[in-house]
C-alpha cells in the first residue's frame, strides 16, 4: 500500500525541524584548527580578484607551505564568504557568513541523497515505499551526530563540496537521459575533485554501480565473466577513470609543498582496520567523538585491535559478496563498497598526521547508511499477517497474507525518536565547537594524551593572560609531543611573558631545529627578535616567512612595522606595494604607506636633530637616513662626521662600507669594513658587507 503523500511531507518536516534544532545555535561558532591559516591568515581570500589565481596556484589555499593543497573551489567559496561578511556584517571574519555557506551546501547534499537513494532502491526493488525509505535514510544522515564536526568546522566544507559533487554526478548518471548521453554528470564530478581529491573515488563507486545494477552481476560473477562486447557503459567507466586519474596527477603537481604529516606508511596502514571498525561503530553509538584523537599508529600487527579490525572488514566484505547474489539486496553490497572505497584516501597507505578523524566519516557514511537502512526497510516490508477465508469458487478455506499496518508506523515512529537522539548529540557537539575553549577542553577530556590538544587548551589560558596555567598545559603536552615545533614556539612566548628570556630563546631555537620548514616558526621567532630589538635577524626571519608563505599577512604587517619603526622608507614602500599587488585596497597596508614621510621630510628631521644636538649617535642616524633614501655619498659624509665625535665607532665604518658597496667602490668598502671589524670582531653585519665587497672584486 502506497503511503499517502502527506506522510512523506510530515516525515520530511519532522526531520527538517530536528536538523534545525541540532544546528540552530552553531552559526556564530568560532574558527578552529586549519581555519587559522586557510581563512584568518590567508590574505588571498580578501579580494575576489584573486579567484583566477586559486585555479593556478596552491599557494593561495593556505598561509602555511606544508598545507598548501590544490582546492580552488573551496578557496573561491571562502573569498565569497569574506566579501559577504565584510559587506553585510562589516567584518570579513564574521563566522556567520561562513557557517551559512557550510550549512546550505550540507542541506543541498541531503536533498540530493534522497533522490540518489530512491534511484538506487528503484533499481533493486521497485516499491511504493521507496521514497519514504529514502527520506528516512537521508534524514538519519542529516541529523547524525558524527556529521556535526564537518558542518561546524568551516574548512571541512571541502568534504561537503566534494561529496556533493560525487552524489550529484552519480544521481545524474543513474537517471540517464541527456545527463548521461552528453556526459553532463562529469561537471559535478570535476567540481568535487576541485574541492577535494577524495572525489576521485567516484570511479570505483560508479564501476560497482554499473556491475551490480546495469550488468546485473554479482561480485563473484564480475570476476568469473567479462563483457566481451564493447558495452556503452565502458565508455563512462573509462572516461571517468581518465578524467579522475588525470585530475589526481594534475593536483599532485599543483601541490609541490603539501606534506601528509604522518611518518611510517606501514604503521599507519595496520592501524586502519581498527579505525574502520571504529567508524562503523560510530554509526550506531557516536559516544567517542573528539576533535583531535590521541590514538597512535600501531607498531606491530600483533595487536588485538588489528585482528579485530581485520575480522570486521572480512565479515563486511563477505556480506557484500553474499548480498550481491540477490537483486533486491544489491543496495547493501553497493553501500558497503561505497563505505570502503570512500575511506581509501584516508585509510590506506597515505600516512596522515592523525590516524583517524571525525570528519573522515562524512563521505563514507552515505554508503554505510544505505547498507544498514535498506535491510531494515526490507524487513518492515516483509511483515505480514495471515488470515483465513472461504473461497466461494472452491468452497474451501484459504490463507491470505496482508501487511501489518502498525509495523511501518511503529518503525517510522521509532526511527524518528532515534533521530531525535542523534540530533541532540549533534546539538551537543555544536556546543562543543562553539569556542576554542569549549573545543579544546573537550579534547583534553576525550584525548588526554594528545599533545596538540593540551597545547591548544593552554593557548586559551595564554589568551586570557593566565601564563602559569598555560605553562602547566604546555609542559603536559611536552610529555607526549617533545618534538612539536608549535608547542616550543608557545612555550617560548609564554616564558617571554613570564620574563624568562633565556628559556624563551632556548625553545625558539629548538623550534627552528624541529620545524625549520614551518613558516610560523620563522614568523614567531622573527617577532620575538624584533621585540628584543635585534632588527637585523628579525628582518631575516620575517623575510623568510614571506618567502616560504607569500600569503602570510601577519608576517607582512610585522615586517612593514619594522621598516616603519626604523625609517626604512624604500623597503617599506616596496613591501607595501608588493602586498597591494596581492591584496588591492588592503586597509592595513595603506595605513603603513600613509605613515611614511617623504624623503625630504626624513632628511630634514634627521639633519635638524644632528645640527641641534651634535653627537655620534645623531650623525649616525643622519647617515642611515641618507642611506635609506639612496643618497650614498651624503651617507658617507655623515658617517665621517660621526667619527669626529667617536673615532672608534664600528657602526659608522659599517655605514661607510655599505654606501661604498652601493656605489660599487669595492676597495673603499673593503677598507671601511675591515676597520669596523678591527674595532668589533664579532660585528656580523660588517662581516656580511665585507664578504659582499670581496666577492665583487675581480
Amino acid at each position: 500500500m502506497k503511503p499517502p503523500i502527506w506522510v512523506n511531507i510530515l516525515v520530511s518536516i519532522i526531520i527538517a525541524v530536528l536538523v534545525f534544532i541540532a544546528y540552530h545555535k552553531h552559526f556564530d561558532n568560532d574558527f578552529h584548527f586549519d581555519d587559522s591559516h586557510t581563512i584568518e591568515g590567508n590574505i588571498y581570500i580578501r579580494d575576489l580578484g584573486n579567484i583566477p589565481k586559486f585555479f593556478t596556484s596552491s599557494e593561495t589555499f593556505s598561509a602555511l607551505t606544508t598545507n598548501q593543497s590544490y582546492r580552488p573551489i573551496v578557496t573561491t567559496t571562502l573569498a565569497i564568504d569574506y566579501w559577504v561578511a565584510k559587506t553585510f556584517y562589516g567584518d570579513g571574519y564574521n563566522t556567520n557568513a561562513y557557517h551559512i555557506t557550510n550549512f546550505g551546501w550540507f542541506l543541498f547534499q541531503v536533498v540530493l541523497m534522497v533522490l540518489l537513494f530512491k534511484a538506487i532502491l528503484d533499481k533493486a526493488k521497485p516499491h511504493d515505499w521507496n521514497l519514504l525509505i529514502s527520506i528516512m535514510m537521508a534524514g538519519w544522515y542529516a541529523v547524525h551526530t558524527v556529521n556535526a564536526e564537518t558542518v561546524n568546522y568551516i574548512i571541512a566544507r571541502s568534504d561537503i563540496l566534494s561529496t556533493v559533487g560525487v552524489v550529484a554526478a552519480m544521481l545524474i548518471y543513474i537517471n540517464g537521459g541527456i545527463g548521461r548521453k552528453y556526459f553532463f554528470y562529469l561537471l559535478p564530478f570535476i567540481f568535487g575533485m576541485l574541492a577535494k581529491p577524495t572525489a576521485i573515488m567516484m570511479l570505483p563507486i560508479l564501476g560497482v554501480y554499473i556491475f551490480l545494477f546495469e550488468w546485473r552481476l554479482s561480485i563473484l560473477e564480475i570476476f568469473k565473466s567479462f563483457k566481451s562486447e564493447f558495452s556503452h557503459s565502458w565508455v563512462h567507466i573509462i572516461l571517468v577513470g581518465v578524467i579522475g586519474v588525470s585530475g589526481f596527477v594534475f593536483m599532485q603537481k599543483m601541490e609541490p609543498n603539501w606534506i601528509p604529516g604522518g611518518t611510517s606508511r606501514f604503521d599507519y596502514l595496520i592501524t586502519q582496520p581498527y579505525v574502520i571498525w571504529h567508524y562503523f561503530k560510530m554509526l550506531f553509538l557516536p559516544t567517542e567523538l573528539t576533535a583531535d584523537t590521541d590514538l597512535q599508529p600501531f607498531t606491530t600487527i600483533w595487536d588485538a585491535r588489528f585482528f579485530a579490525g581485520m575480522l570486521f572488514m572480512g565479515a563486511m566484505l563477505a556480506i557484500a559478496v553474499w548480498a550481491s547474489k540477490f537483486q533486491h539486496l544489491r543496495p547493501v553490497t553497493f553501500g558497503i563498497l561505497w563505505f570502503f572505497f570512500a575511506l581509501v584516501p584516508t585509510s590506506s597507505i597515505i600516512p596522515l598526521s592523525e590516524v583517524m578523524n571525525d570528519h573522515r566519516m562524512f563521505f563514507p557514511f552515505i554508503g554505510l547508511i544505505l547498507a544498514v537502512g535498506w535491510p531494515i526497510a526490507l524487513w518492515v516490508m516483509s511483515q505480514t499477517f495471515a488470515r483465513t477465508e472461504k473461497s466461494a469458487a472452491k468452497n474451501k478455506t484459504v490463507k491470505k497474507f496482508e501487511p501489518k499496518p502498525w509495523v511501518p508506523k511503529a518503525t517510522v515512529a521509532a526511527c524518528l525518536l532515534l533521530f531525535a537522539g542523534f540530533a541532540y548529540g549533534a546539538y551537543e557537539r555544536s556546543e562543543v565547537w562553539h569556542s576554542e575553549e569549549s573545543l579544546w577542553h573537550d579534547v583534553t577530556i576525550k584525548s588526554p594524551k594528545n599533545g596538540r590538544g593540551l597545547m591548544n587548551y593552554g593557548l586559551v589560558f595564554m589568551g586570557k593572560g593566565e601564563y602559569d596555567k598555560a605553562l602547566e598545559y604546555y609542559l603536559k603536552a611536552l610529555e607526549y609531543s617533545p618534538n612539536y615545533a608549535y608547542l616550543h614556539i608557545n612555550l617560548a612566548i609564554t616564558y617571554e611573558r613570564l620574563g624568562k628570556n633565556d628559556l624563551a630563546k632556548k625553545h625558539f631555537e629548538y623550534a627552528k631545529v624541529v620545524g625549520d620548514f614551518f613558516p610560523e616558526v620563522h614568523f614567531h621567532y622573527g617577532s620575538w627578535l624584533y621585540r628584543q630589538k635585534n632588527y637585523g635577524d628579525a628582518k631575516f626571519e620575517l623575510r623568510k616567512t614571506i618567502q616560504m608563505s607569500p600569503g602570510h599577512a601577519a608576517a607582512r604587517y610585522a615586517l612593514m612595522q619594522l621598516h616603519l619603526d626604523n625609517q626604512e622608507t624604500e623597503e617599506l614602500r616596496k613591501l607595501a606595494e608588493e602586498t597591494l599587488q596581492v591584496l588591492p585596497g588592503d586597509e592595513q597596508t595603506q595605513k603603513y604607506l600613509a605613515g611614511l614621510q617623504s624623503d625630504d621630510q626624513l632628511i630634514a628631521t634627521a639633519k635638524t636633530t644632528a645640527e641641534t644636538t651634535p653627537n655620534e649617535a645623531n650623525y649616525l642616524n643622519l647617515s642611515l637616513t641618507y642611506y635609506n633614501v639612496g643618497r650614498y655619498q651624503d651617507c658617507i659624509d655623515a658617517a665621517y662626521k660621526a667619527l669626529e665625535f667617536k673615532p672608534d665607532f664600528p657602526e659608522a665604518y659599517n655605514n661607510i662600507c655599505s654606501a661604498h658597496n652601493e656605489l660599487k667602490q669595492w676597495d673603499l668598502a673593503i677598507a671601511a669594513c675591515s676597520k669596523a671589524l678591527q674595532l668589533a670582531p664579532n660585528y656580523q653585519l660588517a662581516k656580511n658587507n665585507l664578504n659582499w665587497a670581496k666577492g665583487q672584486v675581480k
